[in-house]
């Protein structure tokens, strides 16, 4: 199949799929198709083709030649219409559906974009549909100020350096390095961080997970090995998008199905941006769970059942964080430590953020050479506005 071009006839559905009242679908590069195909497609009351039609003027007519359906239309440009129709899965499908047979390619929203946009662009618009808070949203239109900002100031230091009026070309190389090494935050904008509950069987994992969500995501049952499956569900912890996990309780076991989920635990506890380590305030710890405090990195150790015993002596020397599902206790010191641990240090408005794996490949690739000035197109294109 041929890849549509930037003068392909395109439609895209820039709704979410699903039940709605409304859903908008655009077309581009297709005016002499709407004129062509208008008695199967769209006609207007007014009468008149669409290339006539004048750009913002909301059009009221009719979709279709059989069981026509009622539909308003816009032309945005020369060459751009917007189509709403009614939001259900039948009624998008038949105009989509229409539109191919007409000549139209139907395409994702990001590749619908992208034809007129510079990757940047794309990227940030792609970017703001995955944020998942109002917070990391407000950061990413702040990028779009922010880094073009710092690039431009950038590329005049090396424009410096190309003149031969400086020679500081470690500072330079330094200032991308930093912008480099935002991606570690800057990719949490559109994904969540990755927190694993871990823990004995029964110190209360999938107790403590739902008094964090503020519903029963997990299922709560007093016999150990209950949850031989990672359950997760995603929360906020200061306008920071955060997956929790709850994992299979950590001990020896001859059951086959119990021990997959172990595995499973262990493995998703490595990968994780930070362990919530549980541990029973009533018991004393064991060999496992020394373990378990010496080899997890990132970590957050938790007294829990607070409120039914004080945390043993051992377990108290690692001064944890006394947490109750069934009081609440905690819970607020909990939810803060995560996110003061997750992310040390608040950006300000001024920040740059990298939020794309493009943006970071394209600055690795100048702080390995080395050579900024060499490299100075590849450091212009990774935030420019222009689609060349």
């Amino acid at each position: 199949m041929n890849q549509p071009t930037s003068s392909t006839p395109m439609a895209t559905l820039l709704t979410p799929r699903g039940r709605g009242a409304v859903a908008t679908i655009a077309c581009r590069n297709g005016m002499s198709l709407l004129d062509d195909y208008a008695a199967t497609l769209f006609r207007p009351v007014n009468g008149k083709p669409m290339s006539k039609q004048k750009i913002d003027q909301v059009l009221f007519g009719h979709w279709g030649e059989l069981a026509p359906e009622e539909v308003v239309v816009c032309r945005t440009n020369a060459e751009e219409v917007e189509i709403h129709c009614h939001g259900g899965h039948a009624a998008v499908e038949r105009v989509l559906g229409d539109l191919t047979n007409a000549g139209f390619t139907v395409v994702p929203w990001q590749e619908f974009q992208s034809a007129t946009m510079s990757p940047f662009e794309a990227e940030l618009n792609s970017a703001l549909a995955q944020a998942r808070t109002t917070k990391t949203a407000s950061l990413l239109l702040q990028q779009r100020e922010n880094l073009p900002r710092e690039i431009d100031a950038i590329l005049a230091e090396i424009k410096l350096l190309e003149a031969g009026t400086s020679s500081d070309s470690q500072a330079v190389l330094a200032r991308l390095q930093k912008l480099r090494d935002s991606y570690d935050l800057g990719r949490h904008l559109t994904e969540p961080f990755q927190v694993v509950l871990a823990g004995r069987p029964n110190v209360g994992k999938s107790s403590l997970i739902n008094a964090l969500v503020g519903y029963e995501r997990a299922i709560v049952f007093d016999q150990p090995g209950t949850t031989r499956d990672a359950v997760r569900t995603e929360t906020a912890f200061g306008g920071w998008p955060v997956e929790l996990t709850d994992t299979a309780g950590l001990r020896l076991t001859d059951d086959q199905l119990e021990s997959a989920g172990i595995a499973r635990a262990r493995a998703a506890l490595q990968q994780a941006d930070l362990g919530l380590l549980l541990f029973d305030s009533t018991q004393p710890l064991s060999d496992e769970d020394r373990d378990l405090i010496n080899t997890q990195e990132s970590k957050i150790i938790i007294a829990h059942k607070s409120d039914l015993s004080e945390p043993a002596e051992e377990l108290a020397s690692y001064n944890p964080i006394r947490v109750s599902s069934v009081t609440g206790e905690g819970l607020e010191e909990l939810m803060t430590r995560v996110q003061e641990t997750l992310v040390p240090v608040e950006p300000g408005d001024g920040d740059c953020l990298v939020f794309t794996e493009r943006q970071r490949r394209m600055l690795e690739t100048v702080c390995e050479n080395g050579n900024t000035v060499a490299l100075a197109d590849r450091v212009k294109l990774m935030a420019t506005f222009s689609k060349s």
